[in-house]
């Protein structure tokens, strides 16, 4: 059933005949707020002194939280195994 789920997370779907615009953000920092009801992300760009130069939220249930670990685990396995382990 977790599989299902994170199919569903990587392809929308898309309401209407026109294609929707996604815009793309890079990030180099995130923290992490839980609470008993949502999962809040910051996202933010920081400067090489650690100045946010922007920063957006995304707020999730506890469930699509979950479901977005899994996806990232499975992907993150995925990379080391063709590039080798990533250093933290």
């Amino acid at each position: 059933m977790a599989n299902n789920k994170i199919k569903e997370l990587r392809q929308p779907d898309v309401v209407g005949s026109t294609q929707q615009v996604i815009p793309e953000f890079y990030v180099n920092s995130v923290s992490i707020s839980p609470s008993l009801y949502e999962f809040e992300l910051t996202h933010m760009l920081l400067d090489s002194e650690s100045r946010m130069k922007g920063a957006f939220n995304v707020r999730m249930s506890p469930q699509t939280a979950k479901s977005v670990l899994e996806l990232l685990h499975e992907e993150v396995t995925a990379y080391e195994k063709q590039h080798g382990k990533i250093p933290t």
